[in-house]
């Protein structure tokens, strides 16, 4: 599992002060499917917990290849359940 270390300039739509007193960020999500981020990180959002896409502008530069795989970081406090929170999603959407 990888760590991030949140920092202040990370490009992001998330402001990092969203994220509270974060030293580690974890990623809980990396996909080439914008519909399937967008959808993870907008039930995150209905739960109260900031989320981040990483790779966003990388992956938008190597052009529509899906190379690049997208992350959605939450806080290291964060991702217990955020990983249920997606889960249970994700049982919901495919059903």
């Amino acid at each position: 599992r990888r760590h991030t270390r949140c920092s202040r300039d990370w490009s992001s739509d998330v402001c990092s002060s969203d994220l509270g007193d974060c030293d580690l960020m974890k990623d809980i999500l990396r996909t080439t499917d914008p519909v399937l981020l967008t959808f993870a990180e907008s039930m995150l959002a209905a739960e109260g917990i900031a989320a981040a896409v990483f790779d966003q502008h990388v992956s938008v530069v190597e052009g529509s290849i899906a190379a690049i795989p997208r992350r959605l970081m939450v806080a290291d406090e964060d991702e217990a359940r955020a990983r249920a929170i997606i889960a249970a999603a994700m049982e919901g959407r495919l059903s």
